[in-house]
Protein backbone atom coordinates (compact mmCIF):
# COMPACT_ATOMS: atom_id res chain seq x y z
CA UNK A 1 0.00 0.00 0.00
CA UNK A 2 1.55 3.27 -1.20
CA UNK A 3 2.35 5.41 2.07
CA UNK A 4 1.80 9.40 2.29
CA UNK A 5 5.16 10.36 1.06
CA UNK A 6 4.53 8.23 -2.23
CA UNK A 7 1.12 9.57 -2.68
CA UNK A 8 2.35 13.01 -2.75
CA UNK A 9 5.60 12.14 -5.10
CA UNK A 10 2.42 10.82 -7.59
CA UNK A 11 0.29 13.98 -7.08
CA UNK A 12 3.65 15.90 -7.65
CA UNK A 13 4.17 14.54 -11.39
CA UNK A 14 0.94 16.47 -12.85
CA UNK A 15 1.72 19.78 -10.69
CA UNK A 16 3.41 22.28 -12.69
CA UNK A 17 4.70 25.83 -11.17
CA UNK A 18 4.03 29.40 -12.29
CA UNK A 19 4.16 31.73 -15.06
CA UNK A 20 4.34 30.18 -18.11
CA UNK A 21 3.72 26.40 -16.83
CA UNK A 22 0.93 27.37 -14.97
CA UNK A 23 -0.42 26.81 -18.36
CA UNK A 24 0.46 23.12 -18.74
CA UNK A 25 -0.68 21.71 -16.23
CA UNK A 26 -2.67 21.56 -12.73
CA UNK A 27 -1.34 24.00 -9.80
CA UNK A 28 -2.45 21.71 -6.82
CA UNK A 29 -3.52 18.51 -6.71
CA UNK A 30 -5.60 16.35 -4.13
CA UNK A 31 -6.29 12.97 -2.81
CA UNK A 32 -9.65 12.93 -1.24
CA UNK A 33 -11.72 10.96 1.58
CA UNK A 34 -15.35 9.88 0.17
CA UNK A 35 -16.62 12.46 2.57
CA UNK A 36 -14.33 15.20 0.20
CA UNK A 37 -11.83 15.76 3.05
CA UNK A 38 -8.02 16.60 1.63
CA UNK A 39 -5.79 13.56 3.07
CA UNK A 40 -2.81 15.05 1.17
CA UNK A 41 -2.96 17.77 -0.88
CA UNK A 42 0.40 19.11 -3.52
CA UNK A 43 0.29 22.10 -4.58
CA UNK A 44 3.06 24.05 -6.91
CA UNK A 45 5.63 25.97 -4.31
CA UNK A 46 6.83 28.59 -6.60
CA UNK A 47 3.78 30.25 -6.96
CA UNK A 48 3.93 34.15 -6.35
CA UNK A 49 1.25 35.47 -3.96
CA UNK A 50 0.28 37.73 -6.75
CA UNK A 51 -0.53 34.87 -8.79
CA UNK A 52 -1.88 32.35 -6.50
CA UNK A 53 -5.14 32.54 -7.48
CA UNK A 54 -6.66 30.90 -4.30
CA UNK A 55 -5.47 30.31 -0.53
CA UNK A 56 -5.35 26.57 0.53
CA UNK A 57 -8.45 27.63 2.87
CA UNK A 58 -10.53 28.13 -0.62
CA UNK A 59 -9.22 25.37 -2.39
CA UNK A 60 -10.70 23.23 0.36
CA UNK A 61 -13.81 25.17 -0.25
CA UNK A 62 -13.50 24.41 -4.39
CA UNK A 63 -12.78 20.98 -3.53
CA UNK A 64 -16.30 20.73 -1.33
CA UNK A 65 -17.99 22.41 -4.13
CA UNK A 66 -16.29 20.02 -7.20
CA UNK A 67 -17.49 17.10 -4.79
CA UNK A 68 -21.32 18.23 -4.43
CA UNK A 69 -21.04 19.44 -8.22
CA UNK A 70 -19.99 15.42 -9.12
CA UNK A 71 -22.74 13.39 -6.93
CA UNK A 72 -25.63 16.00 -7.81
CA UNK A 73 -24.52 14.92 -11.58
CA UNK A 74 -27.21 12.78 -13.46
CA UNK A 75 -25.48 9.42 -13.65
CA UNK A 76 -26.41 6.99 -16.69
CA UNK A 77 -24.69 4.03 -15.55
CA UNK A 78 -21.54 4.12 -17.08
CA UNK A 79 -18.65 4.63 -15.23
CA UNK A 80 -16.40 6.66 -17.58
CA UNK A 81 -18.63 8.83 -17.89
CA UNK A 82 -20.33 8.97 -14.28
CA UNK A 83 -16.70 8.88 -12.19
CA UNK A 84 -15.65 12.56 -12.66
CA UNK A 85 -16.79 16.10 -13.20
CA UNK A 86 -14.75 19.69 -14.45
CA UNK A 87 -16.35 23.01 -12.69
CA UNK A 88 -15.59 26.25 -13.99
CA UNK A 89 -15.08 28.01 -10.58
CA UNK A 90 -14.15 31.55 -12.49
CA UNK A 91 -13.44 32.86 -16.51
CA UNK A 92 -10.01 31.00 -15.95
CA UNK A 93 -9.78 28.63 -12.71
CA UNK A 94 -11.05 24.96 -13.37
CA UNK A 95 -11.06 21.72 -11.15
CA UNK A 96 -11.45 18.20 -12.82
CA UNK A 97 -12.51 15.44 -9.97
CA UNK A 98 -12.49 12.14 -10.19
CA UNK A 99 -14.00 8.94 -8.23
CA UNK A 100 -12.31 6.32 -7.90
CA UNK A 101 -12.35 2.95 -5.22
CA UNK A 102 -9.74 0.96 -3.57
CA UNK A 103 -11.40 -2.50 -3.61
CA UNK A 104 -13.51 -4.58 -6.50
CA UNK A 105 -16.89 -3.74 -4.74
CA UNK A 106 -18.89 -0.41 -4.97
CA UNK A 107 -19.01 0.33 -1.27
CA UNK A 108 -18.51 4.01 0.11
CA UNK A 109 -16.28 3.15 2.23
CA UNK A 110 -13.37 2.15 -0.23
CA UNK A 111 -14.17 5.60 -2.77
CA UNK A 112 -11.44 8.36 -2.69
CA UNK A 113 -11.65 11.42 -5.13
CA UNK A 114 -8.14 13.10 -6.90
CA UNK A 115 -8.70 16.66 -7.60
CA UNK A 116 -7.11 18.81 -9.99
CA UNK A 117 -7.13 22.42 -9.88
CA UNK A 118 -5.38 24.18 -13.16
CA UNK A 119 -6.11 27.72 -15.40
CA UNK A 120 -8.18 27.21 -18.73
CA UNK A 121 -5.58 27.38 -21.26
CA UNK A 122 -4.74 23.87 -20.05
CA UNK A 123 -7.43 21.80 -22.13
CA UNK A 124 -10.00 19.98 -20.13
CA UNK A 125 -9.14 16.62 -22.20
CA UNK A 126 -5.44 16.77 -20.90
CA UNK A 127 -6.70 17.09 -17.24
CA UNK A 128 -9.07 14.68 -17.80
CA UNK A 129 -6.10 12.28 -19.29
CA UNK A 130 -3.86 13.29 -16.39
CA UNK A 131 -6.83 12.53 -13.44
CA UNK A 132 -7.44 9.16 -14.76
CA UNK A 133 -3.49 8.42 -14.94
CA UNK A 134 -3.71 9.55 -11.89
CA UNK A 135 -6.60 7.46 -10.00
CA UNK A 136 -5.62 4.14 -12.18
CA UNK A 137 -2.18 4.61 -9.83
CA UNK A 138 -4.00 5.84 -6.61
CA UNK A 139 -6.45 3.16 -7.14
CA UNK A 140 -3.82 0.04 -7.80
CA UNK A 141 -1.68 1.56 -4.72
CA UNK A 142 -4.20 1.95 -2.27
CA UNK A 143 -5.96 -0.84 -3.05
CA UNK A 144 -7.70 -2.58 -0.08
CA UNK A 145 -7.62 0.98 2.17
CA UNK A 146 -10.97 1.78 3.86
CA UNK A 147 -11.82 5.48 4.02
CA UNK A 148 -13.53 5.97 7.47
Amino acid sequence: MLQQREIAKVLSQVVHGSGILLHKGAFSASLLSSKGLPLITVTAADLPTSEYLASPDTLRVYSLLAINSYRQQEKCGDNSLDDWTVLSLDETLRVIVKRFLTGDKEDPHKELFVILFYMSPFSDIRAKASVDALSDVLAEGLKGYVSG
